[in-house]
């Protein structure tokens, strides 16, 4: 049986965090932060799920310039190898700012 910690910690936890349009921009860097953390190895070939990340992030009301360009930052630097998809999906995620 996962313990609270555990689930606090799994992807879909995290992105209901990002989801909720009336989170902070304090929550928004805590949220990533754990992410980070816990979710930093991105696969080959990116999948939905890293797209759909960007996309909340960069369309959140309470997110900033600083915050997105941090974590794309991190996110790179944690997967080197990822670099061009982890672009991909952060210029998809601004696009969709309008």
């Amino acid at each position: 049986m996962p313990t609270k910690e555990s689930v606090e910690y799994e992807w879909e936890t995290l992105i209901q965090r990002l989801r909720n349009r009336e989170a902070t921009t304090q929550e928004l860097q805590e949220t990533l932060a754990l992410l980070l953390k816990y979710h930093a190895k991105v696969p080959k070939k990116l999948d939905e799920k890293y797209a759909e990340l960007f996309l909340l992030l960069c369309n959140h009301p309470n997110t900033n310039k600083k915050l997105i360009i941090d974590f794309d930052k991190a996110l790179e630097r944690k997967n080197p190898d990822s670099v061009k998809a982890i672009n991909k999906a952060l210029m998809q995620g601004l696009n969709a700012r309008g």
